[in-house]
């Protein structure tokens, strides 16, 4: 296989990876701006670790900054940005998962990896007391004062004991994890990546969403490049099988896991795609084709969330939605075997294989 030769190899892996451009780093923990830090740059041939200690530690400070501004009072609807970041950076873990050490008969990379899959669900279960209402939330325009169609902030109403509830229990993962010595020691540790060979982990402690279950490891010896795009390859080839599987289905309530690894794998490619987005190609056609996945995984997440709504409503109503679910997968179907997703993912098999 050929890599990632100048704007060849960029058009036909999503433009992500030839000749990276900056990836800054806002300074390091606690505010402390660090020049040399926020310099570097990452290039297609670096080894993984050199992205992956930057990109962690961006994040990570961003995180701890974001916990620290926050309200005592902080209400569900504005965890939703947030827990998206605390989302990003699992991937970024998930993404770079052979790229830190175990030391000392430990591993600080999986215990970082649960802390944050803490922190996901309870501000997710936080910020259910929101989405549960189905309502839209209004957004004020800063510059006419306009708010957009919905629900203001001051006129949602919450369960006062569920919200006392649920915010104490995340507020205290958030104190935890913002802990400044405990910050300190992740700071150095993802300041020092492997820059030579890759920490070969359990398939279990591995995402089954990037790596995981993957026939192919990288190689020791593999720069940033080819070690994205053997993941990218391999996730194109799993995606066509499960969607081949999913287009099939008739009630998609009868087969929701199917349905939902079909989603979350089209956002894999997705979330891979907005991590490099000033490296598409915007001539490219692949980078066309991303945006046509994700709509479709934006599809499917309305379709989830019906799906939540159906499990939390009253029996009188489950018929109703059960069949607006239907309707909705019906429309969608139709619409993808249009668009001819399978013949969308020969083409990237194809252009990841050269």
């Amino acid at each position: 296989m050929q890599y990632f030769k100048a704007r060849l190899s960029l058009a036909l892996v999503f433009g992500l990876l030839s000749s990276l451009s900056l990836v800054p780093v806002f300074g390091t923990a606690f505010g402390k701006s660090n020049q040399s830090d926020a310099q570097k740059t990452i290039e297609s041939d670096d080894l993984p670790g050199k992205a992956a200690s930057i990109m962690i530690r961006q994040r990570l400070e961003k995180i701890v900054s974001d916990i620290s501004n926050q309200k005592s009072d902080v209400l569900p609807h504005e965890l939703k940005d947030f827990r998206k970041d605390i989302g990003n950076l699992k991937i970024i873990t998930d993404i770079f998962i052979f790229s830190f050490p175990k030391t000392d008969n430990k591993d600080p990379l999986l215990k970082f990896r649960k802390d944050l899959d803490e922190g996901y669900l309870v501000a997710g279960e936080f910020k259910d007391l929101f989405d549960k209402q189905g309502i839209t939330l209004a957004v004020k325009n800063p510059e006419t004062g306009e708010w957009s169609k919905g629900t203001k902030p001051k006129d949602i109403e919450y369960p006062n004991d569920a919200l006392k509830e649920k915010r104490k229990v995340y507020q205290e993962w958030a104190k935890k994890f913002q802990e400044k010595d405990k910050q300190k020691d992740l700071v150095e540790y993802f300041s020092k990546p492997i820059l030579e060979g890759l920490e070969m982990r359990k398939q279990k402690d591995i995402s089954r969403m990037y790596w995981g279950g993957l026939p192919k490891l990288p190689s020791s010896e593999s720069n940033l490049g080819q070690y994205l795009s053997l993941l990218i390859g391999q996730l194109v080839d799993v995606l066509s099988d499960d969607y081949t599987e999913v287009i099939a289905i008739d009630d998609i309530l009868h087969d929701e896991i199917a349905f939902h690894d079909v989603r979350k794998r089209m956002r894999s490619l997705g979330k891979i795609h907005g991590f490099f987005k000033e490296q598409i190609d915007p001539n490219s056609n692949l980078s066309e084709q991303i945006k046509t996945f994700e709509s479709i995984a934006s599809n499917f997440g309305a379709i989830h969330d019906k799906m939540i709504g159906l499990e939390n409503s009253s029996e009188k109503e489950k018929q109703k939605k059960a069949e607006e679910i239907k309707t909705l997968w019906d429309k969608e179907r139709n619409r993808l075997k249009e668009l001819d997703i399978l013949r969308l993912l020969d083409e990237m098999k194809v252009f990841v294989s050269k």
